[in-house]
């Protein structure tokens, strides 16, 4: 059951490397706590504070007591909670979430796992935890004095907050790749096209000798159906490998933009994962403060045993909705490393602008948008191609050497069928797009007012906390109903231009 750590007296601890101090460059933005080992006092600047358990070393590790380090880089004690079930340690920082297990040497920063070389442990009813890690998790610096047997932390000063914003107002935005860049790199690792690249070359190969033979025969007369079939043969032989070449291009071209369209699905589906793990951070952090505050007024008899106990739950279920989502980033990453020939682990920053795509009016015409479509169709050609191909074996049927005759004429009648077939699929399947890329706009639509709502709803609550008439809690709910909308409305937009993509190219999505 999770409990405040000013109610059980919890005191985490941190190790560093031992080694040497390089002197510390005064900087007035930076706020120094110094710890002794051995002592129960320490200093922040110039005020000397007690603690109840003081640092020691063990395995080369200075451990130290981390309550008082989050204390002094701006972590409350209610973001610091104990699940004594599990032995779970969980730090709420900002949007990071940090998680250790007493005795394992696992720590989950933000979902992600890092191997620690030393396990955290309890002392003296204290957890004491490796600051080697927790230091980068906190944000914080730390030096050790080998001669003093110091250790001295770094922690951001208040005056920092300005130099930060004044640091994000800047224009350029940071990201290693972009939709383009990440289409490069599938195209050019595709094994696929690859290996069409080697089909089209042997399929040139053997035109050239389909060409050959049929020059032997001379030229073809403008009465073929006599002779010995030769001609007729060598003619048929040489329109099956043209079509084959022709086919064999179309192909690639066909795989080129399959990869442009699954990687545009894979791309959007990272960053859509990426806002998922984003809203369910903030949830976690939400039912947090929301479980505090039942359990305050639960203390009050303000609410029942019930209530109490169901805020409680509701906090585990966010926290197993965040794993989850941060098991589906690690999936969607793979996912799109493997289309862009990248390894599983890989782990980058994407271009996470999104956009509505355009489309012309007279795309928006199914009445001309479907026939275009059709004569477009890498499918539907090779359909047409094999029905004219099977009407030459007809045409220049050769008695005795071409089998039965009336299958060569099946063979024209149920590729027809075929073709007719694929039509009415195209067909059906431009008007559901169609219909779909309708309902997203109308979606998105619907979704924006209710984004500006939550926006004017968040800046009452705001203007409502500064003059006593709302608490903080109600500021940070208006605050992710704001996020929650944003992100329905950016992922609505990826869902259109994927649609919109399969609506043009819909052999592609095939």
């Amino acid at each position: 059951m999770h409990k405040k750590i000013n109610k059980i007296g919890i005191a985490l601890s941190m190790s560093i490397l031992m080694m040497s101090t390089p002197a510390f460059a005064a900087d007035a933005s930076l706020q120094e706590i110094k710890f002794s080992i051995g002592q129960t006092q320490y200093i922040v600047g110039s005020m000397t504070k007690d603690m109840e358990a003081a640092p020691y070393i063990k395995d080369g590790r200075t451990m130290l007591p981390i309550a008082y380090v989050a204390d002094a880089a701006g972590i409350k004690a209610e973001n610091i909670q104990w699940d004594g079930s599990t032995k779970t340690v969980t730090i709420f920082k900002g949007d990071s979430i940090v998680q250790m297990v007493i005795g394992s040497r696992e720590m989950k920063i933000d979902g992600r796992t890092i191997t620690m070389e030393t396990v955290p442990e309890i002392v003296n009813g204290r957890t004491m935890l490796p600051i080697k890690y927790i230091g980068d998790a906190l944000g914080v610096d730390v030096q050790w004095n080998g001669v003093t047997k110091t250790v001295t932390v770094l922690t951001e000063a208040p005056v920092i907050a300005a130099a930060a914003a004044s640091e994000q107002t800047e224009e350029a935005v940071q990201w290693d790749y972009n939709y383009d860049q990440m289409l490069e790199m599938a195209i050019k690792s595709s094994k696929d096209l690859k290996k069409q690249d080697k089909l089209l070359e042997k399929q040139e190969e053997l035109e050239d000798d389909a060409a050959e033979r049929f020059k032997s025969t001379n030229s073809i007369p403008r009465e073929i159906a006599t002779g010995d079939g030769t001609k007729q043969t060598t003619y048929r032989n040489l329109r099956s490998q043209q079509f084959a070449v022709e086919k064999a291009g179309k192909d690639m071209e066909t795989t080129k933009e399959s990869i442009a369209y699954n990687l545009k699905s894979a791309y959007y589906g990272v960053l859509k994962a990426i806002q998922n793990e984003k809203l369910a951070k903030m949830g976690v952090a939400l039912q947090n403060d929301m479980m505090n505050q039942t359990s305050s007024r639960y203390q009050y008899q303000m609410v029942s045993a019930y209530e109490n106990d169901k805020a409680k739950k509701d906090y585990e279920e966010k926290k197993k909705q965040y794993e989850m989502t941060v098991k589906a980033l690690d999936s969607a990453y793979e996912k799109l490393n493997y289309l862009a020939g990248l390894e599983p682990k890989a782990r980058y920053t994407l271009d996470d602008y999104v956009a509505f795509e355009e489309i012309q009016e007279i795309q928006w015409d199914l009445d001309t948008h479907i026939p275009t479509v059709i004569n477009k169709s890498p499918d539907i050609w090779a359909l047409e191609q094999q029905i004219e191909l099977a009407q030459m074996a007809i045409d220049l049927y050769v008695f005795r050497s071409d089998g039965n005759y009336e299958t060569k004429k099946i063979d024209k009648q149920t590729t027809q069928i075929d073709l007719a077939n694929t039509k009415q699929s195209y067909e059906e399947s431009l008007r559901n797009l169609h219909t779909n890329l309708d309902v997203l706009k109308k979606q998105y639509d619907v979704n924006m007012l209710a984004y500006e709502k939550a926006v004017d709803a968040l800046k009452l609550v705001e203007k409502q906390l500064e003059v006593g008439l709302a608490i903080p809690l109600e500021q940070k709910q208006a605050a992710y109903q704001v996020e929650q909308l944003k992100i329905k409305l950016d992922q609505a937009i990826m869902d259109y231009n994927v649609s919109l993509y399969a609506y043009e190219k819909p052999w592609a999505a095939r």
